[in-house]
């Protein structure tokens, strides 16, 4: 599938007309397209009739919770497990929220529910489409109130771009009188205005994901490097700190580089990176810093010292990798790295040495109390 086209998501009740408007939209000519095994056999995408976006169909909300939260759960799942790289093609860039137009009202849990769905990124567009619009002196009058009980209901966080009456096929009245389709083209051509925003905002939330994921990864493999570390800087060898350290934090750096996918091949930017995490001159006021703060936990200073670099360390390389990652500075620019991690050292250090008085409350010869206190204190 091409990636450059809109997946717009149908919600709404049963029976609310999603599959004639479906049909009426892509003129009849739509092709299922196969989802894969991923046990949402519910959510089906369609194409066809020279539409310049795709249809995807969802389960009809309900008026029980328990149906509600079925479908919830579903598009929820759907949406998040279409924001990464193999299945980016099929993420939800925009919503049709399908209205029966007869009752010209909404339900705060159906509302609620369309809050959640778009919680997965900020103002993803939303269109609300009052189907069965069968009276057209009420047209004017149900969508007011519809986008009125929108803006009550969604408290804000439903980016709705436009309420639109629809007759998706011909309704018979009587022997003489037909209501003919009506607002199809004013939908299609608001959604396409729409789509070039709504790619956008996909490319966005897809990068979110992405880096959420990476994030959480570095974050729990700091952790687990900064609960190891305290047991290397226990150790009773007569060295400096930094030959403690340089090692540890090298392994460290490392590991986050190849979660965001930089190259460490060419070691210029783990080496620098490092330097100014442990030989440097801020690294050694750092260290000074360090030890007056804790003067009572006597030989374990170098355990908790290269916890602590070891956890600033981590958080100052994560920052450097998402930069590089989402391409706002080159993995050369060594120049601005080294900067960045002199400052950010400091100022992460100086930051956390108020809460490290509490690791006088702990058995200071256990040397993985000393390290997970460490990680839990950056992990706060």
């Amino acid at each position: 599938m091409k990636k450059d086209m809109a997946n717009v998501l149908l919600l709404g009740n049963s029976g609310v007309g999603k599959s004639t408007l479906i049909n009426a939209v892509l003129d009849n000519d739509v092709a299922r397209i196969s989802l894969g095994e991923r046990g949402t056999d519910k959510m089906d995408i369609y194409e066809g009739g020279g539409v310049p976006f795709r249809l995807i169909d969802s389960k009809g909300m309900e008026y029980s919770h328990l149906s509600q939260t079925s479908a919830r759960r579903q598009i929820e799942k759907w949406m998040k497990e279409n924001l990464d790289d193999e299945n980016s093609e099929k993420c939800v860039s925009m919503i049709w929220y399908c209205v029966d137009a007869m009752s010209a009202r909404l339900f705060e849990d159906n509302i609620k529910l369309l809050r959640g769905v778009t919680r997965f990124w900020k103002d993803i567009p939303v269109i609300v489409v009052l189907t069965k619009s069968y009276s057209e002196p009420q047209r004017d009058e149900f969508e007011d109130i519809v986008y009125r009980q929108i803006q009550k209901y969604g408290k804000g966080r439903i980016n709705v771009r436009g309420v639109i009456s629809v007759v998706a096929k011909e309704m018979p009245i009587n022997e003489t009188t037909v209501v003919p389709p009506y607002g199809l083209e004013k939908l299609v051509d608001k959604t396409i205005d729409l789509t070039p925003e709504a790619l956008r905002m996909v490319d966005s939330a897809v990068m979110d994901y992405k880096l959420g994921v990476k994030r959480r990864m570095a974050h729990g493999f700091t952790a687990a490097v900064t609960a190891g570390s305290a047991a290397v800087g226990a150790s009773p060898i007569p060295v400096a700190d930094e030959v403690i350290l340089v090692p540890a934090q090298t392994a460290l750096v490392r590991g986050i580089a190849k979660i965001y996918g930089v190259s460490s091949k060419d070691s210029s930017l783990i080496r620098t990176i490092v330097e100014c995490g442990t030989v440097s001159i801020p690294a050694r006021a750092a260290v000074s810093s360090l030890k007056a703060t804790l003067p009572g936990v006597g030989n374990a200073i170098n355990a908790v010292v290269t916890a602590v670099f070891s956890g600033a360390i981590g958080e100052i390389t994560i920052a450097v990798m998402e930069n590089i990652y989402t391409g706002r500075i080159d993995e050369d620019d060594l120049k601005w790295v080294r900067k960045f991690t002199e400052s950010e050292f400091q100022k992460t250090i100086k930051k956390k040495l108020p809460m490290l008085k509490g690791i006088t409350n702990i058995d200071l010869t256990d040397m993985k109390s000393v390290g997970k206190f460490v990680a839990d204190l950056f992990k706060a």
